[in-house]
């Protein structure tokens, strides 16, 4: 069985490559899906799907119902989320994505996943995610 996961939470760092090399490592079946961590792609996806809009306000408009959209729809997709709420940025998307999820939402600390203090196994993993 493939899952499906969504990686939540702040773009600004390689967290979640971390965690996909760590999967593919232990060769999981899994499927990584995220939000948009290009800055400008983001910022710019309004205007490359509904053409140039009049205003800066109306552009980011724009840009926030595709990027929204896109969320949405990668999150009602996803079997399981995981949300890195760090200490370094706001973490207001986070909170955002983990509430559209809350179906199913358990909330694990981050660092009873070891992901990067120490290689868990594949039993460990797959028995979190049941």
């Amino acid at each position: 069985m493939n899952l499906t996961v969504y990686l939540a939470g702040q773009i600004h760092d390689n967290w979640r490559d971390e965690i996909k090399n760590q999967a593919e490592q232990l060769n999981l079946p899994l499927t990584f899906v995220g939000p948009m961590t290009d800055h400008d792609r983001s910022d710019n996806i309004g205007e490359e799907i509904l053409g140039k809009q009049p205003n800066a306000v109306l552009k980011d408009e724009a840009a926030s119902q595709i990027n929204n959209l896109r969320t949405q729809v990668l999150l009602k997709k996803s079997d399981v989320v995981i949300a890195l709420f760090g200490e370094k940025y706001k973490q207001w998307n986070s909170a955002m994505d983990a509430a559209t999820f809350s179906e199913s939402l358990k909330v694990i600390p981050w660092s009873f996943l070891s992901f990067f203090d120490i290689k868990i196994s594949k039993v460990k993993l797959e028995s979190l995610l049941r």
